[in-house]
């Protein structure tokens, strides 16, 4: 395939309600934006997205993983111990389980306890915020 240049080849698009960005960046696979300037390369299909405000989506992304009613997802649990800037290992420990009982949770071999869902949320909500360098089956937000 010969390369080509994106820029040349860009068309600038705005997403809607009725047409949202799917922001798969984020680790999570419900996470739908509305509002989002991006441009899209006609020849590849790559994708350049901009944010004025990425980190505080990554902390309303945050909240309303928090704030979920339904048990968390190996990918909400892999989100929120990326907010905390944590490794496996040292989320484990935080949480006072095995590095292997993250695994299982992960490869959804079994799914955390009552009591781990509830401390994994409060850790996040007391945790480090992003710095720089209901319901969800489908997030929506408009940014």
């Amino acid at each position: 395939m010969q390369k080509h240049d994106c820029e040349a080849h860009t068309v600038r698009k705005i997403s809607t309600k009725k047409n949202p960005y799917h922001f798969v960046e984020s680790g999570l696979p419900n996470v739908f934006l509305v509002g989002v300037h991006y441009s899209e390369c006609v020849v590849c299909g790559t994708y350049t997205v901009r944010f004025k405000h990425f980190i505080g989506l990554m902390e309303r992304l945050k909240q309303a993983v928090i704030e979920s009613i339904e048990p968390l997802t190996p990918e909400q649990i892999r989100f929120l111990r990326k907010m905390l800037r944590k490794s496996s290992k040292d989320f484990a420990k935080l949480v006072g389980v095995s590095p292997e009982q993250v695994s299982r949770w992960m490869s959804r071999r079994s799914v955390p306890s009552k009591s781990a869902d509830r401390l994994i949320r409060i850790l996040a909500q007391e945790g480090t915020p992003v710095k720089s360098s209901k319901r969800t089956d489908r997030i929506v937000l408009s940014v």
